[in-house]
């Protein structure tokens, strides 16, 4: 089996193919969605309130900008180590780049405790990111952090049992990025 190359490209065009089109699920605390871009965000990378309409008119292509410059390259997800990328990547647009940044950290914890927890992705990040991705491999930094990132759900839907209708969806997106060992 080959796998594709990781790059900003594969990368967006995954999260796109994850997302789909519009969508305005009453459950769904970021309100309405296209592409998976929240009016909200939409209204930041506007500089100004978008409407409904506007949202609903969003192409692929304007959310790839949007991935690109307010969930990747602003949160420096660039800077981590390029096997952590689309994981740490899909959790910043899909629960926020702070909470993706806190989760990397916290794995990254387990194996130095002098990590804060800031929820911001800089040099002391990346930098034991790249040190302990080379100490444990991609497979155990990785599994590690998608069972992290459905403690993440399960707490969600804890704290807020409305949101126990989309826990199976989102515990088969991180599971997508389970590496498993072949026999």
């Amino acid at each position: 089996m080959t796998t594709k190359p990781i790059t900003i490209a594969t990368m967006i065009a995954d999260i796109l193919q994850r997302e789909g089109g519009y969508t305005n699920n009453p459950a769904d605390r970021g309100g309405p969605t296209n592409h998976g871009i929240t009016l909200h965000t939409y209204s930041v990378y506007l500089g100004r309130l978008a409407t409904i309409a506007e949202l609903k008119a969003i192409t692929p292509t304007i959310a790839a900008h949007i991935y690109q410059s307010l969930y990747y390259i602003k949160p420096n997800i660039d800077v981590i180590p390029l096997e952590l990328q689309p994981i740490v990547f899909d959790e910043s647009i899909n629960m926020d780049p702070e909470n993706a940044a806190k989760l990397l950290q916290e794995t990254l914890k387990h194996y130095d405790e002098t990590i804060s927890v800031d929820g911001k992705i800089g040099p002391i990040t990346a930098n034991k990111a790249h040190e302990i991705l080379g100490q444990v491999g991609a497979t155990t930094l990785i599994n590690q952090m998608v069972d992290q990132r459905i403690d993440f759900y399960k707490a969600i839907v804890d704290h807020n049992p409305i949101q126990h209708v989309f826990i199976n969806g989102w515990i088969n997106r991180a599971n997508q990025f389970r590496i498993t060992t072949e026999a």
